[in-house]
């Protein structure tokens, strides 16, 4: 991702939002057409910032693994990797709690990458309590 036209004051844009140092939890949107270039950018502050967070994971493809399978399948995909193991659940609620119980208390950095629905938001990450401060 060398010689990116125009990208550095974005990242630094999307940083500054992030406030290091405050011990809140935020949710930071980046929305625009496609092919501008918000998933680029995502994975650029991604790779800046992660060795910063007890917890790091970058969903990628969110609306297209709803679309093929549906939303238990990216929470499946969450749960493993914040575990190390698959864990066996079948439905979005069960999905939540697990998920939840996961990331409580842990400074988090989760990206979640190509979200069109509301829907998909609250079964990944509904809540500012299922993280740690500074998440």
């Amino acid at each position: 991702m060398n010689k990116l036209v125009g990208i550095d004051s974005r990242v630094e844009q999307v940083i500054r939002l992030i406030g290091f140092g405050q011990n809140d939890v935020r949710y930071i949107g980046i929305c625009g057409m496609g092919g501008i270039g918000k998933t680029t950018i995502a994975r650029i502050i991604y790779e800046a910032i992660q060795t910063q967070f007890e917890v790091t994971y970058f969903l990628s493809r969110v609306r297209e693994t709803c679309e093929k399978h549906d939303i238990v399948q990216a929470q499946k995909e969450l749960v493993g990797h914040i575990n190390g193991s698959l864990t066996g659940f079948s439905n979005e609620y069960d999905g939540r709690r697990i998920i939840r119980t996961s990331l409580c208390h842990k400074k988090v950095l989760l990206v979640l990458d190509n979200i069109n629905k509301e829907k998909q938001l609250k079964n990944l990450a509904e809540e500012k309590d299922w993280f740690g401060s500074g998440s």
